[in-house]
């Protein structure tokens, strides 16, 4: 007893010297990173107020990061999941009856778009379908039946990434384009939630499982998850890399995290808690034995960004820049890459300018979203393991570090963080149903945004 208290008081001071350091390096760069884009350009007065607030925010979480990643790593468990599911029969467990229970809410969310759509316009039910291909879908459709092509408009679907419209023209055989893009979104969204119980169910208890599945669900841009677009794949692409992390099978995360780069761009950040994770396998291993246990795991990070090559190979064949994609983005949707808190500051001028069909719609959800996520995120993640914060640190600065950036409820969505997150900070029953209640009511008034034809994207 006398032994290990002493072992653990020779660690502390050290401890907190690596703590102290990671913290002064980030706050560092923070900073860095701010003062650049303050002397960049004249600033507004919002952006003076905006972008510091979203930047304490930012950092918070940055530096709730820098302390578990150290408590991890000089932790004798490293964190290893010993947990195996009950021998039970599939049809009698919990997840069945999840896997259930999400098909019908996807069933229903499909009939009750189908209602509100028909307030608008009276149309049939197969003509009804065409609800869900709003925003970026009809694009991905595009490439599904035709491939990337080099002229016409066309040319600017070589911006979308092609493992969703492969799925598409895959079932386009059985079911037809659109139908296909459904199956497909529907289908994804549902294993999605399904994966993300089982994920969470490596770190925490049923209950906060359940859930962190419900929420991913009930989050207001959650209605896109059944639409024409690759949302849910990436979603359940991501969670399947983060799952096989956890049970330290570094090949297979490595293939879901290059399909998962093969899907978006952003499939890139999945390195991030692999290299986490792949840090805590390697400080796990006694010294002699490391180099020799680890060295094969550590280039499956490698084959993650062959998702993003086979994407530029693509790009190279069909325009003869693998780049082009970077300026069709630039030059037609006005897209590069820019600091979150930039982002922030301007929404928030267009929030105020702009006209209340884009107020409710467009700025005002981006947002909430945007400024909800680090706070949720804030408060959860002494709870959860540097890979899931640092994962949710590298996909929010590029997702929303854009010039100009129209789904931010959409993309911020599709981070596996933020649902499980929301699950651990609504542990108690209260805090539950008021987060529920709340979700649903901003799913369904979303979702009545969305019919009606305002600018949900």
């Amino acid at each position: 007893m006398k032994s290990s208290l002493l072992t653990i008081l020779r660690k502390e001071p050290n401890r907190v010297n690596k703590r102290r350091l990671l913290s002064i390096a980030f706050v560092f760069t923070l900073s860095a990173l701010f003062v650049l884009s303050a002397l960049s350009s004249m600033r507004t007065l919002t952006w003076c107020v905006v972008a510091p607030l979203t930047i304490l925010l930012f950092g918070k979480v940055l530096l709730g990061f820098s302390s578990s990643f150290i408590s991890e790593l000089e932790d004798d468990a490293h964190g290893f999941t010993n947990y195996i599911p009950k021998e039970t029969p599939f049809y009698k467990s919990q997840g069945f009856k999840l896997l259930i229970c999400l098909i019908l809410f996807r069933v229903a969310v499909f009939f009750i778009g189908h209602v509100m759509n028909n307030a608008n316009a009276q149309t049939g039910f197969m003509d009804g379908l065409w609800l869900w291909t709003k925003s970026d879908s009809n694009s991905y459709l595009g490439i599904a039946e035709n491939g990337y092509v080099n002229e016409g408009d066309a040319r600017f679907h070589i911006v979308f990434f092609p493992l969703y419209p492969l799925f598409i023209r895959l079932f386009s055989y059985i079911f037809g384009y659109l139908r296909s893009a459904l199956f497909v979104s529907n289908i994804c969204a549902v294993l999605g939630g399904y994966m993300l119980y089982r994920l969470v169910r490596l770190e925490t208890d049923d209950k906060t499982a359940l859930r962190s599945a419900k929420y991913y669900f009930i989050l207001p841009a959650g209605i896109f998850l059944g639409s024409a677009m690759s949302d849910s794949l990436f979603f359940l692409l991501s969670v399947c890399t983060m799952y096989e992390l956890r049970r330290r099978r570094f090949l297979s995360a490595g293939i879901f995290g290059m399909l998962a780069a093969f899907t978006r761009s952003l499939g890139l950040m999945l390195a991030v808690p692999f290299f986490i994770e792949w840090l805590n396998f390697f400080m796990s291993n006694k010294k002699g034995e490391r180099i020799l246990k680890t060295w094969k795991s550590a280039l499956c990070v490698l084959i993650i960004p062959i998702g993003l090559v086979g994407y530029l190979v693509i790009n190279k064949l069909v325009t003869g820049d693998a780049l082009r994609f970077m300026t069709y983005q630039k030059e037609h949707w006005s897209q590069s890459f820019g600091f979150f808190f930039d982002t922030t500051a301007y929404q928030t001028d267009y929030l105020i300018k702009s006209d209340i069909r884009q107020k409710i719609a467009l700025w005002l959800p981006n947002l909430i979203y945007i400024f909800g996520s680090l706070i949720i995120v804030g408060i959860a993640q002494k709870h959860m393991r540097a890979a899931y914060t640092g994962y949710f640190l590298a996909y929010f600065a590029i997702a929303i570090g854009v010039t100009w950036l129209l789904s931010g409820p959409r993309y911020l969505t599709c981070a596996f963080t933020l649902p499980y997150a929301l699950a651990v900070i609504t542990r108690n029953k209260n805090t539950d149903t008021i987060a529920t209640a709340l979700c649903l009511t901003g799913f369904l008034i979303y979702l009545a945004f969305y019919a009606a034809g305002l600018p949900v994207y």
